[in-house]
C-alpha cells in the first residue's frame, strides 16, 4: 500500500476505527495476518470490531461511490484485559438475511472471551474490507478529531467511539487533536456484519496459527485456517445435537 499521503486525502465520510493491540495480539501481528487474508482472498480481508454501527455503513455506501475505511492508532495504552485477555474466541459465521454464513476461507476474526465486566463476549462484528496494495502501515494523511461528527446524527463523535461512520464537519477549534491514517482501505459487499458462532481457541491452537502467519504464505495460510475452523464448526455442532423427543415435547 503506498504511503504517500497526498495520493490518498481523507475522504468527507468514511468509517473510522482506531486499532491497538487486542485479544493478547500486537497492531504488527494483527496486519501481518489480514495482509495474508488479502493476498489469499482476491484483496478481501475482513477485520473485527467491538461495536455495531447501526444504519452507518448503509448511509455511507449510499453517500460514497467508494466507501473507505481508516485505521488510525489509539492514543492510550492496550488495556490489560485485551494485553491478557483470559481467553480468546475465534469468530465462524456472519449473519446474513437468510442466517448465519460462514466467513471466507482465509478470514481470522478473534476477539477477547469476556467483557470489561468478565461477562462471557456475546457481540462481535466486522468490516468487511478490500485493498489492491499491500497492507503495511504508512502515512495515509491526518485526521482532525474535533470535526468529525457521527454521519448519522451528526453529533460530534466521542473519544470512546472505537469505530464509528464519520463525516467531516470543517469545523475547527484552534487547538487540534490529531490522529495519523495509518491504513486505509475500501470498504466491500457486504460491508459489515455481526458474527456468529464463537468458539474458544486452546493455545495450542494460537501458537500454531501464528507460526503459519510467520511463514507468509498465503495459500498454506488458507488451508490451515480452513481445516482449523472445520474442526472447531464440527465440535460445535456436535455440541448443537437435538433434544430427544419426550424431552422437547415436554419443554
Amino acid at each position: 500500500m503506498h504511503s504517500d499521503a497526498s495520493l490518498t486525502p481523507v475522504p468527507q465520510a468514511f468509517c473510522w476505527t482506531r486499532i491497538g493491540d487486542e485479544s493478547g495480539e500486537s497492531v504488527a501481528r494483527i496486519v501481518r495476518r489480514k495482509e495474508l487474508e488479502r493476498r489469499a482472498s482476491g484483496g478481501v480481508f475482513v477485520w473485527g470490531i467491538g461495536n455495531g454501527l447501526g444504519n452507518g455503513i448503509r448511509d455511507l455506501v449510499n453517500a460514497q461511490p467508494q466507501p473507505r475505511v481508516l485505521f488510525s492508532p489509539i492514543r492510550s495504552a492496550a488495556a490489560e484485559i485485551d494485553r491478557k485477555p483470559a481467553g480468546v474466541l475465534l469468530w465462524l459465521d456472519v449473519l446474513g438475511p437468510n442466517g448465519p454464513q460462514p466467513l471466507p476461507r482465509a478470514a481470522w476474526v478473534t476477539s477477547r472471551s469476556s467483557t470489561a465486566k468478565g461477562a462471557t463476549k456475546a457481540h462481535h462484528y466486522a468490516l468487511f474490507c478490500h485493498s489492491a496494495d499491500e497492507l503495511e502501515p504508512g502515512d495515509f494523511g491526518a485526521i482532525q478529531f474535533a470535526e468529525l461528527r457521527n454521519m448519522a446524527t451528526l453529533r460530534p463523535v466521542g473519544f470512546s467511539q472505537v469505530t464509528a461512520v464519520v463525516s467531516r464537519s470543517g469545523e475547527l477549534s484552534g487547538r487540534e487533536l490529531e490522529y495519523r491514517v495509518v491504513l486505509s482501505a475500501q470498504l466491500a459487499a457486504p460491508f459489515f456484519g455481526r458474527l456468529a458462532n464463537p468458539v474458544e481457541l486452546s493455545s495450542e491452537d494460537s501458537e500454531r496459527i501464528d507460526a503459519i502467519a510467520e511463514l507468509g504464505d498465503a495459500e498454506l495460510w488458507t488451508n490451515e485456517v480452513d481445516a482449523l475452523k472445520a474442526r472447531h464448526r464440527n465440535s460445535l455442532m456436535q455440541c448443537h445435537v437435538a433434544l430427544p423427543f419426550f424431552e422437547a415435547t415436554m419443554a
